[in-house]
Order: C-alpha cells, then structure tokens, then sequence
C-alpha cells in the first residue's frame, strides 16, 4: 500500500468489481474518460483479474478507507523509463475533495522512486477543467495538444499532452522524495 496524505492506493481486487461496473455505467463519471461503453460486473471481474504487461494498477481509497477510484501507471516499450497515467474519482461526490491530486503525486512517487522512471505523462480531455487542474498542481507540464482528436458525445473534443520529469517532480515535492 502507497499512503499520501488523503488517500491510500492498494492493488486492485475482484470484490470491487460491483462498484466500478456502477462507476463505469454513470455518464458523467465516464463523460471524459477514453471508454464510455456499459460494463457489467461480471467484465469487470475479468478486466481486474487480466494483467497487462507494464501495466500497475491501484485502487484509491481515502485514509477512513472508502474506495473512491482508480489509478495506474503503463510502461511504454523499450528503455525509456516512461509511463503513461491513467487515473479517475468515480464516487461523484468526492469530486474537487484533493483525492485526485493527493492519488496522482503519490503514484509519481511511486513511479519515479520504485520504478525509476524518467518521465510519467498523460492525456486529457481539454474541456475537462478540474482534471487539467488537477495535473497541473500535481506538477505536470502542457505539452501540446491534439486537436479534435476524440470523438465523443456527437463531437470532437481536443485532448491534452502533459507531462512530469522526475527532477521537476524531486523539486515540486521533496517531502514526498525518500531520503538517500
């Protein structure tokens, strides 16, 4: 388990397979994430029992223990020591609580100091204000847009390139940097 200062992130677990197949079925909790199509539970079971290669995945949980969302880091192929974030809140009403920022530095952490990566990056749905906020009080960095690149909703949305080296991330959080 990974603890930061609102939020604990454990490893996935076939018994919360109800609640994210809930999430994964609310429109607006899907509404800017790369899938929008209806789960059932049983999926969910298989999805959460499935590994990717390079791929670690962490539920969120606040510290009273209340499972809130999702969280993961996917390793790109090759050596560049880089991964690509994907992360969500599905209990709506934890929403603009800091259980996503605390949940993203904390995974940085465990990315940079764990795994030894170089770089964590992301994309995002520009119209999606409070994740772009999000990402950037977690350190990331705008670096480019893909214009009209998802098509959702009867409309193109242009998606974000952010992106964290691990010295910016060192710099931004040194109490959250283990000590030599």
């Amino acid at each position: 388990m990974i603890r930061g200062e609102k939020t604990i992130l454990r490893p996935w677990d076939v018994a919360d397979a109800e609640r994210i197949a809930r999430w994964l079925n609310d429109d607006e909790v899907t509404r800017f994430l790369p899938f929008w199509f209806p789960v059932t539970q049983k999926q969910e079971e298989a999805w959460i029992r499935s590994e990717i290669p390079g791929e670690t995945r962490f539920a969120i949980h606040t510290l009273e223990g209340r499972h809130v969302g999702h969280c993961s880091l996917r390793e790109e192929p090759g050596h560049a020591r880089c991964s690509e974030v994907g992360l969500w809140i599905g209990e709506r009403e934890c929403w603009g609580q800091g259980y996503c920022t605390d949940a993203l530095t904390s995974l940085c952490m465990f990315g940079f100091v764990h795994r030894n990566l170089h770089r964590i990056f992301l994309h995002v749905v520009a119209d999606n204000v409070g994740a772009v906020r999000c990402y950037e009080k977690a350190g990331f960095a705008h670096e480019g847009r893909l214009r009209e690149h998802r098509y959702h909703e009867g409309r193109y949305w242009d998606v974000l390139c952010m992106g964290l080296l691990r010295e910016e991330f060192r710099e931004r959080f040194p109490e959250r940097w283990p000590e030599a």
